[in-house]
């Protein structure tokens, strides 16, 4: 036993009598299992295996899952705490199996990876192709499911209640990238360790020793991803027919004709697209499989702009006061020197950006519905975070428009708002087709001039994320989740996340599984003087705990709301 738990390790084999004596006798005495999964081996590997002290199972089905497998049924009456997986060629590291049984033992993580890439491997010991195929991999189970991994290497550790969670199933070559995009889907907290590789010790390799058994481990890896991205919507979505429909939106934009007119207002072929497909594409993620917290969200984004930016302001006509005379009802909160543009920007110093860009934006509104497909493919490198102070050029242009309607109300818009608008509507529609490569939130992080503005406000008020960074475990999920890419991780250090490009989504207060993250805002203040002064009842009627505790008394007759019973009760401001 390792620090009181039982350790089983797992060696696939096939034709390994020249080294798996040897891989055998040089693990730690503190395993309980070792099981040689021998996959037809035609030598004397099984023979070999039992006399350097091994229990051996014979998987007679060809392949490298179907040796995994075999192993685990063996282990199915009696199941360690943890498993291990190695090969028996002598390329793994024996002396790195503590630095993978650590962090599990410890309860930080449930899957361990003895990465390849990050570690020191001996020249020869992989391919070009080999690298080729790992680095590829990666990338595209970066894209689809947003889980950054830099190998797909065999020598790996993982909890056995966590492997019973991802139901392993491929009998091939598809067992490590199996594992891998089952424990991003589930959310599993995974770490990689830096390897040292070794060539092979013995005998030939099944996989790189030849470019048949090369290429079909890269088919089998390849499809494996393939069909679970298919498989999987709520990754994907519809995201080839979403792609389609922004195309069509950018052409609309650019080939932009009046339809008809409703109540003397012009309706516009690009702004009557937006609200079909809002409508449409916010019907199928209302169906969607999602937290219940964000599924509350999606409406209140879809119905808010649907009503206050479609439904109101051309069939009842409804205008604020501006210095024009007036606009129509909710756009008015992104026309500069409108009474809501500066009514939004007072209320954002007590409950943060969120307001906007969190629940009520309308680019938000098309963002997560029609381009929710490419949510997860934020970029999340050094270089795209420190893009986001790009947006600050685009701000001053806004606060020089701002100010030459102080100034010279009259000339303002020929002098400086025509130009203002121009340039953020056409980029605006230009970034939608960039949304395959950098995410459907990259626009707002990079160069949005309001995001900039009302986080600059958040920042300056009340609202953060609170932080107990002595609980957190470092698992990463947090930013996995984060569609604006902020690099959680170093803010939680800080014991706090406070950062203009916060837009109060609560993905990563949602997804913490040590529930170390809390939103903190005024909401929090008025609340606890309202209990002094009156009691609990009313105000707390309208926090998203009290939703959350009305909603478990009712029965749920909607679908996915009955798993209103995991609503976070550190979400409710």
């Amino acid at each position: 036993m390792y620090q009181n738990r039982k350790i089983a390790v797992i060696i696939p084999a096939l034709n390994e009598a020249e080294t798996i004596a040897q891989v055998v006798s040089s693990l730690p005495e503190f395993v309980d299992w070792i099981v040689v999964a021998d996959n037809g081996s035609e030598d004397q590997t099984a023979r070999k295996a039992k006399e350097a002290g091994a229990t051996v199972v014979l998987a007679p089905r060809r392949g490298y899952g179907s040796a995994c497998l075999k192993a685990l049924e063996y282990l199915a009456p009696f199941p360690p705490d943890i498993v291990v997986f190695m090969d028996g060629d002598g390329s793994d590291d024996p002396s790195q199996l503590e630095d993978l049984l650590l962090p599990i033992v410890e309860g930080r993580y449930d899957l361990v990876l003895a990465s390849r890439s990050l570690g020191n491997t001996e020249p020869g010991a992989l391919t070009p192709l080999q690298r080729f195929g790992n680095w590829l991999a990666s990338w595209l189970i970066e894209l689809i499911w947003a889980r950054k991994y830099t190998d797909l290497g065999p020598y790996r550790a993982i909890s056995w209640q966590a492997l019973k969670k991802l139901k392993m199933s491929d009998p091939d070559f598809g067992w490590t990238v199996e594992m891998q995009i089952k424990a991003a889907r589930l959310g599993l907290r995974v770490k990689e360790i830096p390897a040292n590789y070794r060539r092979r010790q013995g005998g030939q390799s099944k996989v790189s020793g030849t470019i048949s058994g090369s290429f079909l481990a890269g088919k089998k890896i390849l499809g494996w991803i393939i069909k679970e991205a298919v498989r999987d919507r709520k990754y994907l979505s519809l995201g080839f027919f979403s792609y389609l429909a922004l195309l069509g939106l950018v052409l609309a934009h650019i080939y932009n004709r009046p339809l008809f007119e409703i109540r003397g207002q012009r309706m516009y072929l690009a702004e009557f697209l937006v609200f079909v497909y809002v409508l449409l594409f916010g019907i199928y993620r209302f169906f969607l499989k999602d937290h219940p917290y964000q599924k509350v969200r999606i409406h209140v984004i879809v119905w808010l702009y649907l009503i206050f930016w479609g439904l109101m302001p051309y069939f009842f006509g409804f205008k604020v006061p501006t210095l024009e005379g007036g606009q129509a009802l909710w756009p008015a909160i992104h026309v500069i020197g409108s009474f809501m543009f500066f009514a939004y920007g007072f209320l954002m110093i007590f409950f943060g950006r969120r307001l906007d860009c969190g629940w009520n934006c309308p680019c938000v509104a098309t963002r997560e519905t029609v381009g929710f497909a490419f949510r997860r493919m934020t970029v999340r490198s050094k270089l795209w975070w420190r893009l986001r102070y790009l947006k600050y050029a685009f701000l001053a242009l806004l606060l020089l428009y701002l100010g030459y309607i102080f100034f010279d109300p009259g000339e303002a818009y020929s002098k400086v708002g025509r130009f203002y608008y121009q340039i953020l509507t056409e980029t605006y529609y230009l970034s939608y087709l960039f949304l395959p490569l950098w995410g459907n939130r990259s626009y707002c992080r990079v160069m949005c001039p309001y995001a900039a503005l009302w986080g600059i406000y958040s920042y300056l008020g009340f609202y953060r994320i609170e932080a107990e960074s002595e609980r957190c475990l470092e698992c990463g999920l947090c930013e996995t989740v984060c569609d604006m890419g902020i690099p959680i991780r170093e803010y939680v250090k800080k014991g706090r996340i406070k950062t203009v490009e916060c837009m109060g989504c609560a993905r990563c207060v949602n997804v913490c599984p040590q529930g170390v993250l809390r939103i903190k805002s005024a909401w929090a203040y008025m609340e606890r003087v309202w209990e002094k002064l009156f009691g609990k009842i009313p105000l707390k009627g309208l926090s998203l705990a009290h939703m959350k505790r009305k909603s478990q008394k009712r029965p749920q007759k909607i679908g996915d709301l009955k798993r209103w019973k995991i609503f976070p009760r550190n979400c409710r401001t």
